[in-house]
């Protein structure tokens, strides 16, 4: 009895509940949680983050660099350093010898020596990363396109160059406030000091919160509506946290990796902390994706093996109201307004609207970031089977040249064309002579 229960609420979590259309909180995160984790296997993100971390290793002394630049143009070189041990506390050994790369590298292009070839190297590595980036962020939202070349120079650009001084804003405010302590100490506000304190300790999660919503808007080619990242982001960004904890604290593998890697242990430790860093942020883009579609695998699985017959009178549904609403003066609806407030799959009205604009047949209106559907011509005046008539007839036809004129498929055509020969009273077997 117990064991029956318990597989019938697995079954309804793992395929019943995108039968289930009640708009309830406990549905949505119950759909939300089962869309993530489906999605965590079926793209593969543990092979998404590897990539990320090779292509990380190869951009990291570049994009220290390009940081480094802009913040020695203002004189602020050291205010960046710091802030970066604040946010990577995890990470001491691999941004001091990282900064150690950068200084020669620098030096090197300061003093002329192939500063050509220096300048390409840092920016096809930068570039690369960011491509890399934006195609697994494009392939968590199923996006097969990319951005243009001239949207890809400027949104790049303009993530190099505002990172760097984000970084140096927040380590202006983290000294601003640390002063503003000290002062208070010292003053009869010196009650207000163990909440300033705690709000300099939150500085560096208050960083990942916006480095978090900034790769999860910035990169994918697709809008991502900040509303359902927010909970995603904050989740993650605590798991980040976590973390970098493990990492500060578990110091005693340290001694481990360096009898084994000498003076290179940081290496493994960093690969590591890095692909879970990616794991986390894939992760993150992940449950953003799913709560923001979640809707669209209602019946998701049904429909793929719904019969045509099923699909004819969904159709006939679907374009009925459509054309009903129109008639009768009513709004026009978007396809997640028509799921919504018909109960009907969002795939399915989808693919019925798709079609009947690509046939001419709807028309679009773009409203308040929204695109609203209507008929584009009478269809109102149209049969039943005037319509299935013309529907079907939408899409391409006789693209395969071999068949074309042929008598084989002339006699199939025939058949279907024509019903008032007798159609009916035709065998399968008879269709081929």
């Amino acid at each position: 009895m117990y064991v029956r229960r318990v597989m019938r609420i697995y079954s309804y979590c793992a395929e019943g509940v995108w039968r289930d259309q009640r708009d309830l909180w406990y549905i949505k995160l119950l759909k939300i949680a089962n869309l993530s984790v489906r999605s965590f296997f079926d793209k593969n993100i543990q092979r998404l983050a590897s990539s990320l971390t090779y292509f990380t290793l190869l951009a990291l002394v570049p994009a220290l660099t390009l940081m480094l630049a802009i913040a020695r143009g203002f004189g602020l070189q050291n205010i960046l350093k710091r802030e970066l041990y604040v946010i990577l506390p995890s990470q001491v050994d691999m941004l001091e010898n990282s900064f150690g790369f950068v200084d020669r590298f620098l030096d090197s292009m300061t003093k002329g020596v192939l500063v050509g070839i220096s300048v390409v190297f840092l920016l096809w590595t930068l570039v690369t990363l960011l491509k890399k980036i934006e195609s697994a962020f494009n392939r968590v939202w199923n996006i097969n396109k990319g951005r243009s070349f001239f949207r890809m120079a400027t949104d790049y650009t303009a993530i190099m160059l505002v990172l760097p001084v984000l970084l140096l804003a927040s380590g202006g405010a983290s000294i601003f406030l640390s002063k503003a302590v000290q002062s208070m100490l010292d003053s009869p506000l010196g009650l207000l000091s163990p909440f300033v304190h705690f709000m300099i300790d939150l500085i560096p999660f208050g960083l990942t919160v916006l480095f978090l919503i900034g790769l999860n808007v910035l990169f994918p080619n697709t809008k991502v509506r900040l509303r359902y990242a927010l909970l995603p982001v904050f989740v993650c960004a605590l798991v980040f946290s976590l973390l970098q904890y493990l990492f500060v604290n578990g110091q005693l593998f340290v001694t481990k990796y360096n009898a084994i890697y000498g003076g290179f242990s940081f290496i493994p430790l960093f690969l590591i902390w890095v692909y879970f860093s990616w794991t986390i942020c894939i992760a993150c883009a992940v449950m953003i994706f799913s709560a923001q579609n979640f809707y669209r695998f209602n019946y998701a699985e049904e429909i793929k093996v719904a019969s045509q017959r099923y699909r004819d009178e969904l159709t006939l549904l679907i374009v009925s109201i459509v054309v009903s609403r129109f008639e009768k003066g009513e709004p026009a609806l978007s396809k997640l307004g028509l799921a919504k407030e018909y109960k009907l799959p969002v795939r399915m009205v989808s693919h019925v609207v798709d079609k009947m604009v690509d046939g001419g047949l709807f028309s679009v209106i773009c409203e308040d970031d929204d695109y609203l559907f209507q008929p584009s011509k009478n269809l109102a005046k149209l049969t039943v089977n005037e319509f299935m008539k013309e529907y079907r007839e939408i899409g391409g036809s006789n693209f395969i040249a071999e068949l074309e004129g042929s008598d084989l498929m002339n006699d199939v055509r025939q058949l279907l064309k024509d019903s008032k020969v007798g159609t009916e009273e035709i065998k399968l077997g008879e269709v081929i002579k």
